[in-house]
C-alpha cells in the first residue's frame, strides 16, 4: 500500500491509524484463517462463491471487505490527476462527475463510496459493499473511506473540508482501466 500520494491531504498520524485499523482487521481475520484453512489466500470472489454455509460467510466477509476496501482506498489516489476522457461520455466534465462524487458522499455517515461501472459502462457510486451487489455491476475501481477515522484528527468534522482536499487526487482514469477492480475481488487477503 502506497499511502505516500496521500500525505497531500492526511497526516501522518491519520495515515498510521488508518494502517493499524488494517492490521488489526488482519489479525482477526487470521484467527478464521487458522480455524478455516480453505480461506487461507483466497480472494473475496472464491469466498464469496465458495461451498461455505452462509453463516461463516456472514462473520468473515465483513473483516475481508474492510481490509479489500482499504486497499482500494490506498490505491485510489495520484500525485496529478491524468486526463480522463472517457467521463465525458457520461458526464459534461470530469468536475461534474467529482461534484456527483462529493454529494453521494456527504450522504454516507460512515463507510466507503465505491465508484464502479455499472453494465453500461457508465462510472456509478454504492455504498453497499456486499460481494452480491457488486458482482452484478463491475468490481469497485476506487473507494472513498467515509468513516470518522478516516479524517477526524485532521479536518475534525468537516467531511467537505477532507473531501474538498481528497477529490482532487482521485485518479479518475483508474475508473476506465480496471486495474484497481482486481484488488477489491480478484487478489489473495
Amino acid at each position: 500500500m502506497n499511502t505516500e500520494i496521500m500525505r497531500a491531504f492526511l497526516s501522518e498520524e491519520t495515515i498510521k491509524t488508518h494502517l493499524e485499523y488494517v492490521r488489526q482487521t488482519r489479525l482477526k481475520y487470521s484467527i478464521y484463517e487458522k480455524s478455516i484453512p480453505e480461506i487461507k489466500g483466497a480472494p473475496l470472489r472464491k469466498i464469496y462463491g465458495s461451498k461455505f454455509s452462509e453463516q461463516i460467510k456472514k462473520e468473515i466477509l465483513p473483516y475481508i471487505i474492510s481490509i479489500k476496501s482499504h486497499e482500494l482506498y490506498f490505491s485510489s489516489f495520484c500525485e496529478r490527476p491524468r486526463p480522463c476522457p472517457e467521463i465525458k461520455e457520461y458526464y459534461s466534465s470530469a468536475a461534474a462527475f467529482l461534484y456527483e462524487v462529493r454529494e453521494a458522499a456527504l450522504d454516507i455517515d460512515h463507510g466507503f463510496l465505491y465508484i464502479m461501472r455499472d453494465r453500461s459502462g457508465k462510472p456509478v457510486f454504492t455504498s453497499d459493499p456486499h460481494p452480491q451487489g457488486i458482482l452484478r455491476n463491475s468490481p469497485p475501481t476506487l473507494a472513498i473511506d467515509l468513516s470518522e477515522h478516516a479524517y477526524f484528527s485532521d479536518y475534525s468534522f468537516d467531511k467537505r473540508r477532507y473531501l474538498a482536499a481528497m477529490l482532487p487526487r482521485l485518479d479518475l482514469s483508474e475508473i476506465f482501466s480496471g486495474e484497481n477492480s482486481k484488488i477489491y475481488l480478484d487478489t489473495p487477503i
